[in-house]
C-alpha cells in the first residue's frame, strides 16, 4: 500500500511508531543535502527512542565529514548484508526509488517485506501510483512517503519536522545546534548557498529558524564551497582550459579519464562543484561533466539554468534529479568518448525544441 501525505502526515506516522530498529538509506554519492537530512533525521528519531543505523554505499567526501560528525554511518558490504538484523523500517532519504541505492538495493531484496518510510523533495517521474509501485519495487509492503518538489531540499523538509515537533510535542523533541548545522549545511549544498532558483521564500524562513542556533555561517560555507587545495585549482583550470563547447556556444562540457586524474594527482572528491562553475560561464545554458568511474562506470554532472530543463535530458538516459541539477550513471563496457557524443547530440536536439522559459 502506497500513501503519499504532508508534513502532518509523515509527522503522525514517526511518532506513532513504536521504538524499533529504523535503517536509513541516503542516495548514493551522498551530497550534503543527504548527510545533512539524515544526520538530523536520526537524531529526532533517537530522540524518541528509536534504534537507527545510516547505511551508505561509500565513503562520503571527507571535507563535509562536519554535517555528519555526531552520526555514526555505516558503508554498506555484504559482510554487513549477512549480519544485518532485520529492521523494522527502511526510510528513504533525498530519492524515492531502489536505482538510487546502488549496492544497497540488496537490503530491499532481502527485505522484501519491510515498510518504507520515504521523504523527498524530487519529482515522482511516474504518472500514476501503480507505476511508481513497480518502479520501484514496493510491493507487498506499506510505503508512506512524503515527497515535495516545492521545497530546495529534503534538509528543509527534516527541519520542519523539528519546528513542528517543537511547537506541539515541546521538550520531547530538541532541535540541537549540531542539527541545525547539518540542515543548513543541506540547505547551503543543494542550493548553491542560496544561489539556485530552487531557494524560495520558505527556505529562507526555513534557515532563519535554524541561525537561531548561534552558528558562524562561514563554518559550513567554507567547507563546501571553498577551502581548495592549489592542486585541486591547477587541476580544476586544466578543465577550464581545455573544455568543448557546442557550435552555438551555450552547451560545455568536459570528460575526465581515470588517466587525467592519475596524471594530475586528482581525485572523484576534487571534480565536486566542478560541473556547476562550468555552467557559470558566461552564455552558457547547459554544463556537463563526463566522469570515468571504473572500466564499467561513466557518471555525468549535468548543471543547467532557467533556459533548460536538464533532468529532461537525463531522463532520456534513465538519469534524473531536478531542472537546474541532474546525473546520469552509464554501466556496461561504455566508451567515455561515445557517450559523450550521444549525450552531446541529444543535448543540442532538446536545447531547440524544450527550453523551459
Amino acid at each position: 500500500m502506497l500513501k503519499i501525505g504532508n508534513l502532518d502526515y509523515i509527522f503522525d506516522v514517526l511518532l506513532g511508531l513504536e521504538p524499533q530498529h529504523i535503517v536509513v538509506l541516503p542516495h548514493v554519492r551522498t551530497d550534503p543535502d543527504a548527510l545533512g537530512s539524515v544526520a538530523a533525521l536520526t537524531d529526532f528519531l533517537k530522540q524518541l527512542k528509536h534504534k537507527v543505523e545510516i547505511v551508505v554505499d561509500e565513503e562520503p567526501n571527507k571535507k563535509l565529514e562536519f554535517i555528519y560528525e555526531h552520526s555514526a554511518l555505516t558503508v554498506f558490504s555484504d559482510e554487513y548484508l549477512a549480519k544485518m538484523k532485520t529492521p523494522d523500517l527502511l526510510i528513504f532519504i533525498d530519492h524515492h526509488s531502489i536505482n538510487r541505492l546502488n549496492h544497497r538495493e540488496k537490503i530491499i531484496h532481502k527485505y522484501s517485506q519491510v515498510d518504507i518510510l520515504i521523504i523527498d523533495h524530487h519529482l515522482i517521474e511516474a504518472k500514476t501510483k501503480a507505476e511508481f509501485i513497480q518502479q520501484a519495487e514496493f510491493a507487498n509492503r506499506n510505503v508512506y512517503a512524503w515527497i515535495d518538489p516545492a521545497r530546495s531540499a529534503v534538509s528543509e523538509m527534516i527541519a520542519e519536522l523539528f519546528l513542528k515537533a517543537q511547537a506541539t510535542i515541546g521538550e520531547t523533541i530538541s532541535l540541537k545546534r549540531n542539527n541545525s548545522i547539518s540542515l543548513l549545511a543541506g540547505i547551503y549544498g543543494d542550493t548553491g548557498g542560496l544561489r539556485f532558483s530552487n531557494t524560495s521564500a520558505h527556505c529562507f524562513y526555513i534557515c532563519s529558524q535554524l541561525m537561531r542556533s548561534d552558528i558562524s555561517i562561514d563554518k559550513i560555507v567554507e567547507p563546501i564551497f571553498g577551502n581548495k587545495s592549489l592542486r585541486q585549482i591547477r587541476l580544476v583550470a586544466k578543465i577550464f582550459e581545455d573544455a568543448s563547447l557546442n557550435e552555438a556556444g551555450n552547451i560545455i562540457w568536459y570528460g575526465v579519464t581515470q588517466k587525467f586524474l592519475a596524471e594530475n594527482h586528482g581525485t572523484q572528491d576534487d571534480l565536486e562543484g566542478v560541473c556547476s562553475d562550468l555552467r557559470e560561464i558566461e552564455n552558457i545554458d547547459l554544463a556537463l561533466l563526463f566522469r570515468e568511474i571504473s572500466e564499467n562506470e561513466i557518471r555525468v554532472n549535468l548543471r543547467s539554468n532557467e533556459n533548460f530543463d536538464a533532468s529532461i535530458l537525463a531522463r532520456h538516459f534513465d538519469g534524473g534529479g531536478h531542472a537546474r541539477a541532474s546525473g546520469i550513471t552509464f554501466r556496461g563496457n561504455a566508451d567515455l568518448q561515445e557517450i559523450i557524443t550521444k549525450v552531446i547530440k541529444k543535448a543540442n536536439e532538446l536545447m531547440k525544441v524544450e527550453p523551459t522559459n
